[in-house]
């Protein structure tokens, strides 16, 4: 949910404030967690601008 939030181009904190989250920081290291790689990272791969 957040992967397909974070492609369509929504920020961290949006998403955050959307499914509850009271911070920015707390979605973030989940969805490392899960993942393994950091939201910005990810949405870098997505779009085609990872170094």
């Amino acid at each position: 949910m957040a992967a397909d939030r974070l492609r369509r181009g929504e920020t961290v904190a949006a998403i955050a404030h959307a499914v509850g989250y009271g911070s920015e920081s707390a979605p973030s290291v989940a969805f490392k967690r899960v993942t393994g790689t950091t939201p910005r990272a990810y949405r870098s791969f997505v779009s085609g601008t990872f170094r």
